[in-house]
């Protein structure tokens, strides 16, 4: 066998390994697009949760929910500012799952599924109260969805 031969060779071993590579890198980033997947959706699951166990664990929270759901005009000061922060607390944590849809971290049904939870947060009497003074502090996108599911437009 001569050099050119050997040479020959040496460059066909090169290409199937380049090729072989190529897969195997096409396998490894479907792979890690499958688990960052995962893990924005487990970090979504997390923050929802957090924010249904503050109501089931804490009845003053629960209390404070319903009390300023009902209207936020009947609440002292202090009720005030932790409704307010409640719900912004809520719909923060829509906004970033909203976002996670958006940028295609996170798959659309998930968002979908959990949209009616948040728009009926708003649908009572103080959550629109609330909504109307907040939602220009959220992205436009995304008040637009949350007015556009609750069919509000630009009330």
């Amino acid at each position: 066998m001569n050099w050119e031969a050997i040479a020959s060779l040496a460059e066909v071993v090169g290409a199937v390994a380049v090729v072989v590579t190529l897969f195997y890198l096409s396998y490894q980033l479907r792979r890690s697009n499958i688990h960052a997947r995962r893990l924005e959706e487990n970090v979504t699951t997390d923050q929802v949760s957090r924010m249904r166990m503050a109501l089931i664990q804490d009845k003053a929270v629960a209390e404070l929910f319903l009390a300023g759901s009902e209207s936020m005009s009947k609440l002292d000061p202090a009720s005030h500012i932790r409704f307010d922060n409640l719900m912004n607390e809520y719909f923060w944590t829509a906004e970033q799952m909203w976002d996670r849809v958006r940028v295609g971290t996170l798959e659309k049904e998930i968002w979908d599924n959990n949209i009616s939870v948040y728009t009926a947060y708003i649908s009572s009497t103080g959550g629109k109260e609330w909504w109307q003074t907040r939602k220009e502090t959220f992205p436009k996108e995304f008040v637009s969805e949350i007015d556009s599911a609750m069919n509000l437009g630009d009330v």
